[in-house]
């Protein structure tokens, strides 16, 4: 290590270690919310912290550097360790969210922009796959009058099934994303695999492979873990506005749908943030009445909770066959023993 520095990997369990960093970064007009992983790069001689780091999961973010060591490369030194780190822990690809003005440090550092506003950037390491599913996108498009759906359907169910057949009556085609993230009780290629066979019927529906850009726990933590209001704000906005830079044009989106949401406060705050920005970009956000069963919204949560339980009667009057035929290619009572605290996962 650099003589006039070492590095510090700070217990982020340490409340203690933990508010001298969020004092740091309070300098910078920065907040340390959700991380994993945190490093400090400090004074040999003072010990005081010149530069802190964190990530959560494969996302770099509360970066800030002292200005009066800014010529000693110390975002570089803290964003390689970083990477080394995220490479480690099984990711192929890693990103940062900063301020917009410290965008060119990261870019000279080999990462690529994905979105960017006037306060933020969102970056990559791995721009070529941006690039790369621009190009699938524009691929499989039929030009026309479209639609997008982005649905985590865990697992899908007879509501998730009517929302894609009264949304693809509004278009000419209709494609539904599946999110991509791996967090849920149900593994992406099982939800994809769901979707696919639930609409298999409706002609002009055409499921498209995820991308790890729009509600994913890097861009879009709050889907996933609980935060406050102010946070869901935040991460809303910067996941449609990611949205709309790389749907819009590639698959000629005119409408997006979403359902009602009587159960998830997160996803009920996203859809009101979807509308503002998807109206702002020339896209129409139609909202779709959730589909009943027995006078109550059908809901994956409910779903998972009959699968928990046991319960095959009530699972099969919200689920169709299809899913029904996932389910039991997957042995689920040893999931249950492994995974069973994503069943209660608000998602």
């Amino acid at each position: 290590m650099n003589n006039d520095y070492y590095l510090d990997v700070v217990d982020i369990n340490n409340k203690k270690a933990m508010q001298e960093v969020s004092d740091f970064l309070k300098k910078f007009d920065l907040e340390l919310d959700f991380i994993d992983y945190c490093i400090t790069l400090r004074n040999v001689q003072t010990n005081e912290i010149m530069a802190t780091c964190s990530t959560q999961f494969n996302l770099i973010k509360c970066i800030a550097v002292c200005s009066k060591f800014g010529g000693l490369g110390l975002s570089n030194v803290m964003v390689t360790h970083m990477l080394e780190r995220i490479s480690n822990e099984g990711y192929d690809e890693a990103f940062i969210i900063t301020k917009e003005k410290n965008r060119d440090t990261f870019m000279k550092m080999g990462f690529g922009m994905i979105y960017e506003n006037d306060t933020i950037a969102f970056l990559t390491n791995r721009p070529d796959r941006v690039t790369d599913y621009e190009n699938y996108l524009k691929s499989v498009n039929i030009p026309g009058n479209n639609g997008v759906i982005v649905m985590n359907a865990n697992p899908f169910t007879y509501g998730h099934q009517y929302l894609i057949e009264q949304a693809s009556k509004q278009v000419d085609t209709l494609y539904v994303v599946p999110v991509l993230e791996n967090m849920s009780f149900f593994t992406y290629d099982e939800r994809k695999e769901m979707i696919t066979k639930g609409s298999e019927q409706f002609k002009n529906v055409k499921v498209l492979n995820g991308c790890p850009y729009i509600i994913s726990k890097s861009v879009f933590p709050s889907y996933f873990l609980k935060s406050d209001d102010e946070v869901i704000k935040q991460q809303t906005n910067l996941d449609a506005n990611i949205f709309v830079k790389l749907f819009k044009e590639p698959l000629d989106v005119k409408k997006r749908f979403v359902g009602t949401e009587p159960y998830s406060k997160t996803t009920e705050m996203y859809n009101e943030a979807l509308a503002t920005v998807m109206n702002a970009n020339g896209i129409e956000l139609v909202v779709i009445d959730r589909k009943d069963f027995d006078g109550k919204p059908i809901s994956a949560s409910t779903a998972r909770l009959d699968i928990l339980n046991h319960n095959e009667k009530e699972l099969e009057e919200i689920v169709p066959k299809t899913t029904l035929q996932v389910l039991n290619s997957i042995d689920l009572d040893t999931r249950l023993k492994t995974d069973k605290t994503k069943i209660f996962k608000d998602n």
